[in-house]
């Protein structure tokens, strides 16, 4: 069975789960390979810095052609695809998804190879609720996320909730569906003793190590975090907090330290390779994701628990999914009250936080590893391929 995975993003977020993903598969597929098509690389510019190079007329034509300049490199990048169908005749595609793939299932329909689409997150929803400065046609990308999981053999989602939220929204047939949390490799991130590096670095020998890694994101509730920290602070001197990435807040993230006067008391680290994340969340006492989307399976989350942290997470449907409240993890309301309830609760009871990470690392090696996800894709896979192979 040959398989193949094509993906159109090689953004910093994505390219992690994407390398992790297709490394875990090849040892269940020997005949698997990765097919990126296009989109090279993400900026490192704040969007704010763009924003400040562009003349007004410049911007106005990229809040009006956005969309259009999207569809025009998606299907481009989806005719360059065609060459994968002529030339490497997969049995299965299994294909992540960007917002106007929807060429890429047509041509796979052509050719009569079936699509396991990985539907990670609602594409219309995030372009309309975050992106404010482009213009979205009303219901465009609607359309081509009906296309694309329409024309799709296969459905994969990172949990129940964004399952159920599709199924609803586009009328998808359920099982059509099946659930594919994200995982971690615990041999990479697994509890080790604090990195003296960091240590040393950051001055964190005589203190109590809250942190955050990141995109710096709208939906992360960073803003949040320093709110919290700022009131326990004065309840613990002792405290310091890490917060680990870039993105576009971080200059506001910048200026409120400043504006606070926490400067002495919270490390930004900005942007670190992946392969230091391990030492960085060693120094964390508690591990903290204030905030997330409603449908998302954010691999954060997963780093914290396979290093046996103790995680304070928001308490919406995806976080359920991962996170028992209390056992393995302490789930709050994404507000300033209840998040600083909980860090000022485990703050001086070592023993919960070691309950909670201990079980936190169970709960990672019984049901969220990569090998985990990349076997419940090759089993869609193996179904889709037999049904398929049946029909011919």
């Amino acid at each position: 069975m040959k398989i193949y995975y094509v993906n159109f993003n090689k953004d910093i977020g994505p390219i992690i789960h994407i390398t992790e993903f297709c490394n875990a598969f090849k040892k269940l597929n020997p005949d698997f390979k990765d097919i990126p098509l296009g989109k090279e690389g993400g900026s490192s510019e704040s969007q704010a810095t763009v924003n400040r190079k562009r003349t007004r007329t410049r911007k106005t034509i990229s809040w009006l052609g956005h969309d259009f300049k999207s569809i025009f490199f998606d299907w481009l990048y989806s005719i360059k695809g065609c060459v994968v169908f002529l030339n490497k005749k997969p049995d299965i595609i299994i294909l992540r998804h960007e917002a106007y793939a929807s060429i890429f299932l047509l041509v796979s329909r052509l050719f009569r190879v079936p699509i396991v689409l990985e539907y990670n997150s609602p594409s219309f929803y995030e372009e309309r609720k975050y992106d404010k400065i482009h213009f979205h046609p009303p219901l465009l990308l609607e359309f081509f996320d009906y296309v694309s999981l329409s024309l799709s053999t296969k459905i994969s989602t990172v949990s129940d909730t964004l399952k159920q939220y599709i199924v609803s929204k586009f009328e998808i047939p359920s099982e059509k569906v099946f659930i594919n949390h994200n995982g971690i490799d615990p041999l990479k991130f697994k509890p080790k003793i604090k990195s003296t590096h960091i240590m040393e670095k950051y001055q964190l020998h005589d203190s109590f190590t809250i942190g955050f890694i990141g995109t710096f994101q709208f939906w992360h509730g960073v803003e949040n975090l320093i709110h919290v920290f700022k009131n326990i602070q004065r309840e613990f001197p002792k405290c310091k907090l890490i917060l680990v990435g870039s993105g576009p807040l971080l200059n506001r993230i910048n200026s409120m330290i400043i504006t606070e006067r926490l400067h002495d008391s919270i490390i930004t680290t900005g942007s670190v390779n992946h392969a230091g994340i391990p030492d960085l969340i060693s120094v964390f006492d508690i591990a903290v994701l204030p905030c997330s989307h409603f449908y998302g399976s954010p691999l954060k989350i997963f780093e914290y628990m396979a290093m046996g942290k103790a995680v304070i997470a928001p308490d919406n449907g995806p976080m359920r999914e991962i996170i028992t409240h209390l056992e393995d993890g302490f789930l709050v309301n994404e507000d300033v009250l209840d998040m600083h309830k909980a860090v000022k609760r485990l703050i001086p009871d070592e023993k919960l936080r070691a309950h909670l990470g201990a079980n936190a690392r169970r709960t990672i090696l019984t049901k969220f590893t990569w090998d985990m996800n990349a076997q419940r894709a090759f089993h869609a896979c193996s179904f889709v391929y037999k049904k398929t192979r049946q029909k011919r």
